[in-house]
């Protein structure tokens, strides 16, 4: 069983406190959605009581989620009245994804797969200039 992330959009509020007059701590969370591509598969190739041998069921499929968004960091700007800005954040993802499936296995009963909600961590570092 696997789920991927295919892209994840947010809507954000941050608030944030200076450090020293360069350099701002700050937290952020607000709204979150993501295409999930999810996909599945069962098979088997030994014999199975009243079965014959050969068992093979599987799902994909893809599916849009909403969820949550939270985490924080650092923002500095290194040259005073130069507009560069320099960031570096972390951001949790939880998207309400749970999903059921259950899938037919050629002539056999058939499979049920069960994902949880879907999780992401992100890590990153971003420059600006403001003008």
């Amino acid at each position: 069983m696997s789920s991927e992330v295919e892209w994840a959009l947010s809507l954000r509020g941050r608030l944030g406190y200076l450090i020293w007059p360069n350099l701002m701590a700050y937290g952020t969370g607000g709204a979150a959605w993501g295409k999930i591509q999810y996909g599945a598969s069962a098979i088997c190739c030994g014999t199975f009581t009243g079965f014959p041998a050969g068992y093979a069921a599987g799902a994909s499929f893809t599916n849009m989620a909403s969820g949550w968004v939270a985490g924080g960091g650092l923002e500095w700007a290194p040259f005073s009245g130069f507009g560069m800005l320099l960031r570096v954040e972390y951001l949790y993802y939880d998207f309400s994804s749970a999903q059921n499936v259950t899938a037919a296995a050629n002539g056999f009963p058939p499979s049920g797969f069960t994902w949880s909600d879907t999780t992401m961590s992100v890590a990153r570092f971003a420059m600006s200039y403001k003008f």
